[in-house]
């Protein structure tokens, strides 16, 4: 009897495949507009940012034009012409469903931090966010916020929290990660204010105040999250 891997499927993904194939059997022409957001999301049962997520999905695939301002529209290519399922990427993990993730496993980890961290652990943290500070690129800002974290990681003394923690990181640098950050605007607007909430972690640990540091990285990771949820402005919709 043969049997098959069963896999779990991103909703995004479930969403992103019931478009294509509404463009694969010609209900959805090249060059067309789709629906707004708000409208998409009411019809198909979900969240908008899981629409905003398949969204990408379809563009990255070729499927779709994201058109700021104007909205998001059946590309005139090949690809929307003759789609395949199997052309349709996978993108990377929710974003959202990531941060909910970083919230569940750093704020736990920095209140462990907090009591177990050594001189070393806080003097590299402490310089993590000064490379942050002087980062002259998105790169290194980026690196050095990475390091921030899975030193506070290290600092809690366990390696499985680091290496869950990593692979995490590992996710935030995938295609859908990055679109979904460029497309809400947190990618030139958070550099500030994250240099502040990474300080205030950073002192609750130093401090030894346990409640202060799960606080702390839980109102940087709320913020995160607010600002991608922040409404998206591609489909010319007025914002809620």
């Amino acid at each position: 009897m043969p049997f098959q891997m069963v896999q779990v499927s991103k909703l995004y993904r479930q969403v992103a495949e019931q478009i294509a194939n509404l463009i694969e059997s010609g209900e959805l022409h090249a060059g067309e507009r789709l629906p707004p957001e708000r409208e998409l999301s009411t019809r198909l049962g979900v969240s908008r940012p899981t629409v905003r997520e398949a969204m990408i999905a379809l563009e990255m695939s070729g499927l779709v034009e994201v058109r700021t301002g104007s909205g998001i529209f059946v590309t005139d290519s090949s690809a929307a012409k003759n789609v395949k399922l199997d052309r349709l990427i996978d993108a990377g993990f929710s974003p959202l469903e990531l941060i909910d993730a970083r919230l569940v496993v750093e704020c736990a980890t920095v209140a462990k931090a907090a009591q177990l961290a050594t001189p070393d652990h806080l003097n590299a943290a402490e310089k993590a966010i000064n490379d942050m500070a002087g980062a002259k690129n998105r790169d290194a800002y980026q690196a050095a916020d990475r390091a921030f974290h899975l030193e506070l990681a290290k600092a809690a003394g366990n390696s499985v929290l680091t290496s869950t923690l990593e692979a995490m990181w590992a996710e935030m640098r995938s295609p859908m990660f990055t679109r979904y950050s460029s497309i809400s605007g947190m990618v030139s607007e958070r550099e500030p204010p994250t240099l502040a909430e990474h300080r205030a972690i950073l002192t609750a640990i130093k401090n030894r105040d346990t409640v202060a540091a799960d606080a702390a990285m839980r109102q940087h990771l709320m913020n995160v999250r607010a600002y991608l949820q922040r409404d998206w402005k591609a489909d010319g919709e007025e914002t809620a």
